[in-house]
C-alpha cells in the first residue's frame, strides 16, 4: 500500500508539472479516506473557448498564439493585406505556420476575404468576422484571469 501511495504522489507531481508547463489550470485531485477511488478534475486550458450556445457546450476551438495575434490585429483595423499582417507579426515571409493559421481562421469563419470570389487577387485583404470578434474577446478574457 505504501508503494502505491508513493507512486500516486509521484504521478500527481509529474502531471501537475506538465499542466503548469503548458499553461493549463492546476488539476484537482480527490479521494476518500479508504482510497477506494481516485478522482482528477481537469479544467479547460484558457486557449480553448466555446463557439457559443448555438454550437453546443462540447464544441471548442484551440487557437495558437499566431491565430490570436492575427485576430487581434484585424480587430484594430477595418481590413489588412496578408503582407501587412505578416509585417506587424514580424514575419519576413509567409511560412507554413502562418499559412496554417490563415487557412484555419478562414475555414472557421473567424476572418474573411474582402474579395471572396478572388482569393488569389493581389488586392485581397482580410477582415475579422463577428464570430472572430466574439472568440477573440473570450480568449483575451480567459488569458487575463
Amino acid at each position: 500500500m505504501n508503494k502505491v501511495n508513493t507512486r500516486i504522489k509521484e504521478s500527481n507531481s509529474q502531471f501537475k508539472r506538465a499542466l503548469e508547463k503548458n499553461g493549463s489550470p492546476a488539476p484537482i485531485f480527490d479521494t476518500d479516506d479508504d482510497r477506494s477511488y481516485f478522482l482528477t478534475t481537469l479544467k479547460i486550458h484558457p486557449h480553448f473557448v466555446t463557439h457559443g450556445a448555438d454550437h453546443g457546450a462540447d464544441s471548442y476551438i484551440y487557437m495558437s498564439s499566431i491565430e490570436i495575434k492575427i485576430l487581434n490585429e484585424l480587430s484594430k483595423n477595418e481590413t489588412l493585406s496578408k503582407t501587412e499582417i505578416l509585417n506587424v507579426l514580424n514575419f519576413a515571409k509567409h511560412t507554413k505556420t502562418t499559412k496554417t493559421a490563415f487557412n484555419k481562421l478562414l475555414e472557421q469563419n473567424l476572418i474573411q476575404y474582402t474579395l471572396p470570389n478572388k482569393p488569389q487577387s493581389k488586392k485581397q485583404r482580410y477582415q475579422i468576422t463577428n464570430k472572430g470578434i466574439s472568440l477573440l474577446t473570450l480568449t483575451l478574457k480567459e488569458q487575463h484571469k
